[in-house]
């Protein structure tokens, strides 16, 4: 009898990880985007939370699940390149709201 875990069995595993990585991050997202239209003191922080579990999402698809479900490469690369800017995108928004809080307070 063999021990461990077998490739395909590991690859199954890692697809299910995505999917629901996919399904909560995508739960977030409806969550955070709706709190921002409730609360408008916190409606920048709530979607800028919003689109970081868009682009988790995203990223789960176009590099987990993407790759096994199609076979045109092309349209792959294409959805990594689009996640990855968003993903970005994001990061610097953040980075620029926290560069302004910081200034903000003089520190």
């Amino acid at each position: 009898m063999r021990r461990g875990v077998r490739l395909f069995q590991l690859a199954g595993v890692l697809l299910f990880q995505q999917a629901v990585t996919i399904a909560l991050s995508g739960y977030n997202a409806c969550f955070f985007f709706t709190h921002a239209r409730r609360n408008p003191r916190r409606r920048l922080g709530a979607t800028v939370l919003g689109f970081v579990n868009v682009a988790l999402a995203g990223e789960s698809l176009a590099f987990g699940l993407l790759p096994h479900l199609l076979f045109a490469r092309h349209a792959v690369v294409v959805g990594q390149a689009i996640v990855t800017s968003l993903s970005l995108a994001v990061a610097l928004v953040m980075a620029a709201l926290a560069l302004r809080h910081r200034l903000r307070r003089g520190r």
